[in-house]
């Protein structure tokens, strides 16, 4: 226990409406500028609940600012509320330990941060804000000074999900008459007859080195931070709630350093379900954190009365951990996060637009006593724009049936508005538990809701597998056709691509070799936009597949344009039944079909019965290709000019 070190002087007792007045004579030890908590601690207390939130008040009034803990164990009974700017100070992680005691009443948090209210304003826009805008004009001269912090929100909800608003925080550079002047620019475009603008009054409280260990009987989070402003959170470890680590809510430049988010009971809920939540907060940084959660070591989500996106946050250098769910995850109102140079263990749950996953180590959820096997990185449902970067990332997939590397599926909602991936530079790892007897897919994009213009760029990856039945495979269900699909200078390790249903397909340069069935596969399905169709198929070397190299086939109308050119399609056919005829390639029903400069067939391949198939092509061309092999080319077309 604690010396007794504080000295109450109750000079007046004053009913004033049945209120007590108390006012503390207090001196802060030799010299120190913070306010101890040791020095409010009375001997007979029960815990240290009462010294710390008379330490929490004194500091309040006097505007010392500073509250801090020596090493030791600090006991509390019930949640701890800090109200104005306070910043709690531990002596060191390991050694000081705030514990809540079990039972007790806790409310939303072991320490909460109440925040400002943000109420909103009167000011009225004088004309809309348009996108990269910075400044914005009010009809009168608005009630703001340099430095302030305001958020701007439409009071219309996006169609998208429930209630979430586009909205945004801004930062007041300078006040001209009815002028502000922004640091930075607008990210939305807003009419002013839809904005709220309100006064953010964030609390500006920080915590560190400490242990803070909550009650898990009860659902609650080790800190909650409601409406923080250049907040720094370090050097902390959190454990034993039973929903999260910390929750903050309503953030803006915040900052999170050295902290771990350690489960502390079984894994059915009874644990950290979240080791941090970030709800509808913009510019914050976590550096050199150690997260675990049940449900998501780490998300981006939503949370709070005003319903704005989450923007410019980024987790670096950090190990992420989950057993049950994604462990790094985006909510559907995040925007232009990130997870940068970051260990994550239970994979990417990506939503909302516009994120980026850089440089990180990504290993799918795999557990066979929880049964749990999730993807290594999924896009699912409310994905509003597909504007995503996954780039420079070792990306492990312990395969057991269908888990997939990457996995996007819209199913039959809306989600899916348009917008670009760029899948780029990463090592993909594909270990299979199990016997595959048909072909499945590792990579998986089935797009079914793809009016508006759309792409996805697969570039310098290379891929590693155990078994040769793995497929990257790209699909549209929908009336019309998946817009544009690129995949260039990637290296298929025993893996083939089947595309269905694509009106602009690229593929370049790459390297296949190893796969079972027909290497590369297209199929058009449906009667799509003819005059839009366009597949090039160029410098790419196919080599000692099972089946063909290349496939296309087309059930409805024609294809406008086919290129084939610069490629390589050798020693394929290896495991294609004798009593079926064999090429190496085969296209059909296309309307200008263009053959130039590629060496295709197999001159050992016993199987092979031609070099390769054309059939159902208005115009044909090909030059200066070898042909290889036994059999003939077989060409069905109206128009042929220069056969080889």
């Amino acid at each position: 226990m604690f010396k007794k070190n504080v000295n109450v002087l109750f000079f007046s007792l004053l009913l004033l409406g049945g209120c007590k007045v108390v006012q503390y004579d207090y001196a802060p030890s030799s010299g120190r500028q913070g306010v101890f908590v040791k020095d409010f601690y009375n001997e007979g207390d029960p815990d240290w609940t009462n010294a710390i939130e008379k330490a929490i008040a004194y500091a309040e009034k006097s505007g010392s600012r500073i509250v801090e803990f020596e090493n030791g164990v600090y006991t509390i009974s019930r949640g701890i509320t800090v109200g104005k700017d306070i910043d709690i100070k531990g002596q060191s992680i390991n050694n000081t330990i705030l514990k809540a005691k079990p039972g007790g009443q806790y409310k939303e948090a072991i320490i909460r941060f109440g925040g400002g209210k943000s109420e909103p304003t009167n000011l009225k826009l004088r004309r809309d804000i348009v996108c990269y805008d910075r400044e914005l004009e009010f009809t009168t001269a608005p009630n703001f000074k340099q430095g302030d912090v305001l958020i701007i929100a439409s009071k219309k909800a996006d169609s998208w999900n429930k209630g979430f608003v586009k909205g945004e925080y801004l930062k007041v550079q300078e006040v001209v008459g009815r002028k502000l002047l922004i640091f930075g620019q607008t990210y939305d475009d807003y009419k002013g007859s839809e904005v709220v603008i309100y006064r953010y009054e964030g609390t500006q409280s920080s915590i560190s080195n400490m242990t803070i260990i909550g009650d898990p009987t009860q659902l609650k989070a080790c800190i909650r931070m409601e409406k923080g402003l250049n907040n720094n959170f370090s050097n902390l470890i959190v454990k034993g709630s039973n929903y999260a680590g910390i929750i903050t809510i309503l953030g803006y430049n915040q900052s999170f350093s050295n902290i771990r988010a350690e489960k502390t009971t079984n894994d059915q809920g009874n644990g950290l379900s979240y080791g941090i939540n970030i709800g509808n907060s913009q510019n914050v940084k976590l550096i050199n954190c150690n997260l675990y959660g049940v449900r998501h070591a780490l998300t981006f989500g939503g949370a709070g009365s005003i319903k704005i996106p989450n923007r410019f946050n980024t987790c670096m250098n950090s190990t992420l951990a989950s057993r049950i769910n994604y462990a790094a995850s985006f909510h559907p109102n995040s925007q232009s996060c990130g997870y940068i140079n970051c260990d994550i263990f239970g994979g990417v749950g990506i939503r909302g637009k516009n994120h980026k996953v850089d440089n990180c180590n990504i290993y799918n959820l795999y557990d066979e006593q929880e049964h749990t096997h999730m993807h290594s990185i999924t896009f699912y449902q409310n994905t509003f724009d597909l504007n995503h970067e996954i780039t420079n990332n070792n990306i492990f997939c312990r395969k057991r049936t269908n888990e997939l590397v990457v996995n996007y599926q819209d199913g039959k909602s809306p989600y899916f508005k348009g917008g670009s991936l760029r899948f780029s530079g990463n090592r993909i790892v594909i270990t299979q538990k199990d016997r595959l007897s048909k072909p499945s897919p590792v990579i998986n994009f089935n797009f079914n809701n793809t009016d508006e213009y759309s792409k996805v760029i697969f570039t310098n990856n290379i891929i590693e597998t155990d078994n040769p039945m793995h497929i990257f495979q790209c699909r549209s269900f929908t009336n019309k056709n998946f817009h544009y699909l690129l995949v260039n200078d990637n290296e298929f390790g025993m893996t083939g691509v089947f595309i269905q249903n694509i009106n602009q397909f690229n593929f370049r340069n790459n390297n296949m070799e190893g796969f079972q069935r027909n290497a590369l596969h297209i199929q058009q399905l449906k009667d799509g936009e003819n005059d839009n169709e366009f597949i090039v198929i160029d410098g790419n070397t196919i080599q000692r597949c099972g089946k063909q190299a290349f496939i296309y086939e087309r059930f409805k109308g024609k294809t406008s344009r086919m290129i084939v050119r610069n490629n390589v399609f050798t020693e394929n056919l290896s495991v294609t039944a004798q009593n079926r005829a064999g090429s190496n390639m085969s296209i059909s029903n296309v309307e200008s079909c263009y053959v130039q400069n590629n060496v295709i067939g197999s001159e050992s391949a016993k199987h092979q019965k031609q070099q390769s198939i054309f059939k159902n092509i208005d115009r044909f061309q090909s030059g200066n290709n070898i042909w290889l092999g036994k059999g003939k080319l077989k060409v069905e077309a109206r128009e042929k000019l220069k056969l080889d």
